[in-house]
């Protein structure tokens, strides 16, 4: 009998569009959060933003506040406010990866621009393999019960 054994390790945790949060600024947990600008591949490296002031990142009721540190949340990378722009690049990050191995990747959404579903939808490619092909951060976050942990194979 064959036993399947797998083991979990960070790879590699990014701050999209914000600043390196070193393990003494993380929440609880002292985890390292990297600036993603060095994994960010071609030309399209979009526009950061980060929450007015006035904006109260608030955790869902089920979830711990030391799921990430409010840094996390208050920082975005988008392709800007023109939509023909939009549509025709894409930000794309690149993570050296063994091609042996099995990766679980997580993701952590937070819109402080956009309230309404529909209104901010993008499509997730995982080694050019559709993982979500309408990503709508507002409509998951309406859903209670939604997880969107899924495991890929990199080939």
């Amino acid at each position: 009998m064959e036993v399947e054994q797998n083991t979990l390790q960070t790879m590699v945790r990014l701050n999209v569009g914000g600043q390196y949060i070193p393990a003494s600024n993380d929440s609880w947990l002292s985890r390292t959060w990297y600036d993603d600008l060095p994994y960010i591949f071609g030309a399209a490296f979009g526009v950061t933003s980060k929450a007015d002031k006035n904006v109260r990142i608030r955790y869902p009721a089920d979830l711990p506040v030391y799921i990430a540190p409010v840094n996390v949340y208050d920082t975005a990378r988008s392709m800007g406010p023109d939509a023909m722009v939009n549509q025709n690049f894409n930000l794309t990050w690149v993570f050296r990866v063994d091609g042996n191995y099995t990766y679980l990747v997580r993701f952590h959404f937070c819109d402080y621009q956009m309230s309404k579903v529909n209104q901010r939808v993008l499509a997730i490619f995982i080694n050019n393999q559709t993982a979500f092909p309408d990503a709508d951060v507002i409509g998951w976050a309406m859903q209670k019960e939604y997880q969107f942990t899924r495991i890929f194979r990199y080939m």
